[in-house]
């Protein structure tokens, strides 16, 4: 009887801890494993959290303070941090603002982004994130990036 109890109770546990992360947990879980791999200079790691079709795009400003949005190519973005020794780039997050509805996450964080220990920049990050076949990957990144004012 006893150990029947014991054997219920593991089995209740296991099903509400399995149970106990939420969808905003899978949707941030997409970009810390997105941060985690260009940590791990894993460029690979880091194309598998973008969708097929991804797009990402940088808010810049030129010399006269003009804002105009670059167009990034994704391979390029992963391939420079196969390019950094490993634990040398790390980006650190806020998540400020996650929105959910059905396969589709709007997810708004603050970050700064170090190099062997220093900021070196910050800035503000907009994803759109789609959960397609089981999986919540990044459709759309958007991000701003200033040197001054990061700590």
């Amino acid at each position: 009887m006893r150990k029947s109890f014991l054997l219920l109770f593991l089995v209740t546990f296991t099903a509400i801890t399995a149970m106990s992360q939420t969808t905003e947990d899978s949707v941030k879980s997409v970009i810390s494993r997105l941060t985690s791999s260009m940590r791990k200079s894993d460029g690979i790691a880091i194309m598998g959290c973008f969708g097929d079709s991804a797009l990402y795009q940088t808010v810049v400003h030129d010399k006269s303070g003009r804002f105009f949005v670059k167009n990034e190519r994704l391979l390029d973005f992963a391939n420079s941090f196969m390019a950094v020794p490993k634990e040398a780039a790390e980006e650190r997050v806020n998540f400020d603002v996650v929105n959910i509805n059905g396969p589709l996450a709007s997810v708004w964080i603050s970050y700064k982004f170090y190099y062997n220990g220093s900021v070196v920049f910050c800035g503000i990050a907009s994803f759109q994130i789609v959960r397609s076949f089981g999986q919540w990957r990044i459709q759309y990144m958007i991000d701003t990036r200033e040197t001054k004012g990061c700590d």
